[in-house]
């Protein structure tokens, strides 16, 4: 989950400095990413944090596919093949992530030479589908940040 507030009442009653309401899963070691701007700019800014991860992965998807047209048979090549073909659903993304971190982890640093398994690896967290979370209060939504917003939904 990716979280961009819009600093004031939504961040406020969310909890006080310096606690943060959104924590790490033991298991998995993984939580949301938060992030605040100004209430009246917070919808570009979680736009743009949306543009930028996309654009991430989908050069994610594009070294994949060029890695998989290398790669002889074997796990990595089905995930990565299984990932450039379901990279829009969030559940077989989370299965692939779990497989591919996995041999990504114990393949020897020789591997890495090649720009396409250097790029994954340096992006591995791209494998799972995130969720993206605009809040916002009234001067966001309303007052001041609406145009912003308005721009935003276009």
């Amino acid at each position: 989950m990716v979280i961009a507030n819009a600093t004031g009442c939504s961040m406020i009653w969310g909890s006080m400095y310096p606690s943060n309401p959104y924590a790490v899963v033991k298991e998995s070691g993984r939580g949301p990413a938060y992030g605040h701007s100004l209430f009246e700019d917070a919808a570009e800014y979680g736009w743009g944090v949306v543009n930028s991860i996309e654009n991430r992965r989908k050069i994610l998807i594009d070294k994949s596919k060029k890695l998989v047209a290398t790669l002889e048979d074997g796990d990595l090549k089905k995930n990565l093949d299984n990932f450039t073909k379901h990279h829009m659903n969030s559940d077989k993304c989370e299965v692939i992530f779990s497989s591919v971190s996995g041999i990504v982890n114990e393949l020897p640093e020789e591997h890495f030479d090649n720009s396409n398994m250097k790029y994954i690896r340096e992006n591995i967290d791209l494998f799972t589908r995130m969720s993206y979370w605009f809040i916002g209060g009234d001067g966001w939504a309303y007052d001041i940040g609406s145009a912003g917003l308005d721009h935003c939904l276009s």
